[in-house]
């Protein structure tokens, strides 16, 4: 079955082998997870940002290698999907071009949630 609205009721049918761990008792990986690469770090000034208020003086950046750790190990039980985004502006990251290959190499669908500046 292909669903490609993201709403459609169906959408839990389409992963049958997660739906059933769960009437089991099983408490299953995520499909899919979101990743914040930054922290307080912005190009931009949105207003309308829900994190307009949150830059810091000194950004917060997800160490790379650790961050990839930890992917392998969710990719190993399941998850495919993931979303790079921020507590502010993922491209931020003076390592988001290697995060974007090494993430797509360990197999993940990606997207990635930014301003575009």
């Amino acid at each position: 079955m292909k669903i490609t609205n993201p709403y459609d009721p169906r959408k839990i049918l389409v992963n049958r082998d997660k739906l059933n761990g769960i009437i089991k008792g099983e408490l299953p990986y995520p499909i899919t997870i979101e990743v914040d690469l930054v922290d307080g770090g912005c190009n931009n000034n949105c207003i309308f940002c829900c994190f307009h208020n949150n830059k810091k003086d000194s950004p917060i950046f997800i160490e790379k290698n650790e961050l990839l750790e930890a992917l392998r190990i969710v990719y190993s039980k399941g998850t495919r999907g993931i979303e790079l985004v921020g507590g502010s502006e993922p491209t931020m990251h003076s390592q988001i071009g290697e995060i974007v290959r090494d993430v797509n190499n360990i197999g993940f669908e990606i997207s990635l949630v930014t301003n575009g500046l």
